[in-house]
């Protein structure tokens, strides 16, 4: 949720009185990929923490041998600790997330803030991001941030008068099936979703349904028709 760019996986000695304290034995990074989502994170994070011990109790390590070099060399690794704080780790705590923090703000937060709140949250158990449409929830499940430089951004520029949480969608081919939604600095695309009562669907079904093409065609000069709060 912070836009971090780097994650990964450490051994560490058992701290007493505190958890997840201890002094570092070894540690394997990885440089996050900034469209994985919590889901696709964790993933990645296993693939590389995950080891198997074989029929003949032969220890193998997808990834690397950490766990086999760290318990064939202990006192080395040992000698060579470091404590968290020394590695760049000061002492933190990452605070739980709850119902609370799915909530899109539209009229206060950045697209980034958005996307990266959408990032940490979705595949979690709180699924993922919301937002209010017609006192209804909408669960956004698939959502990118816009270029401004690409040519989808370029055809919402001309949408100038729009203000935050307002939904638009395109009058172009290879756009018109997605949802737009203006943030306080810029645009994101919403491609499927779902209400409070009903699976997931394409965001071409929630236009279908709720929207007036015509009326959002036609004009591009309001602050906005339809909007999610």
């Amino acid at each position: 949720m912070n836009g971090d760019t780097k994650s990964g996986t450490s051994i560490i000695e058992i701290s007493k009185g505190k958890f997840d304290a201890g002094d570092i034995l070894y540690q394997e990074e990885m440089i996050i990929d900034p469209n994985a989502r919590y889901a696709e994170l964790s993933q990645a994070l296993a693939k590389i923490s995950k080891f198997i011990i074989s029929k003949q109790f032969c220890w193998k390590f997808e990834g690397g041998k950490a766990i086999v070099d760290v318990l064939l060399d202990l006192d080395g690794y040992t000698a060579r600790k470091k404590k968290q704080s020394e590695a760049g780790y000061p002492e933190s705590k990452a605070p739980k997330l709850n119902v609370e923090d799915t909530v899109i703000d539209w009229s206060t937060q950045k697209v980034n803030q958005i996307i990266n709140r959408y990032r940490a949250i979705w595949g979690t158990g709180l699924k993922t991001v919301r937002t209010k449409f017609n006192d209804r929830w909408f669960f956004l499940n698939e959502m990118s941030a816009v270029p401004p430089e690409s040519r989808e951004g370029a055809l919402l520029q001309e949408i100038s008068n729009a203000i935050p949480g307002s939904i638009w969608i395109l009058d172009h081919q290879k756009y018109k099936k997605n949802i737009y939604v203006k943030c306080i600095d810029g645009w994101v695309s919403v491609k499927s979703g779902y209400m409070e009562d009903s699976q997931n669907f394409p965001a071409y079904r929630f236009i279908n349904d709720h929207l007036d093409r015509k009326l959002l065609h036609s004009d591009k000069t309001s602050t906005g028709h339809y909007f999610f709060k």
